[in-house]
């Protein structure tokens, strides 16, 4: 069918917006700048992804015929993709430049403080990173080395 074009489409060496693989494989990259905040946006709306899916299907279901479940599938699948894409334009805005970026929960690209929106300060590296490399404020090149003491690890749930 063509609405299933995104599912048929691209190539690992060309990053095309026409390709449900890149929607996936983009936010997927992206989130390893920052994992920690930024999954506590993706996880959300993955949730909240799959819970329409799953209605959307068993109402298709519930329809009783494969015109309509074709159908239902295949709205599904075009609106998971754009709802991705969606997403990966909100969290470049957001997670860009070190910064978190937001304005009453939409992206900005600059401070504008009259409209509730924000540019926070810098996002940063967490101190038990820092404290492991040796990391401190002398400006003049050197090598990493480890810290004196190694931060304890975290549990695995």
């Amino acid at each position: 069918s063509e609405k299933l074009g995104p599912y048929q489409k691209g190539s690992r060496f060309q990053l095309t917006r026409e390709s449900a693989w890149w929607a996936f494989n983009f936010l997927a990259n992206w989130m390893e700048i920052n994992y920690r905040d930024m999954s506590n946006i993706v996880i959300p709306t993955m949730q909240s992804v799959q819970d329409q899916v799953d209605a959307q299907s068993a109402a298709a279901e519930d329809a009783g015929s494969a015109e309509a479940l074709t159908a239902a599938q295949e709205t599904i699948q075009a609106e998971v993709v754009s709802k991705w894409w969606d997403l990966s334009d909100k969290l470049v805005a957001m997670f860009t430049d070190g910064y978190l970026n937001e304005c009453a929960g939409q992206p900005l690209p600059q401070k504008r403080d009259a409209e509730g929106c924000q540019v926070s300060a810098g996002i940063g590296y967490p101190k038990e990173w820092l404290d492991m490399i040796g990391f401190n404020f002398d400006i003049r090149p050197h090598a990493v080395r480890p810290g004196p003491v190694i931060p304890p690890q975290p549990e695995m749930v």
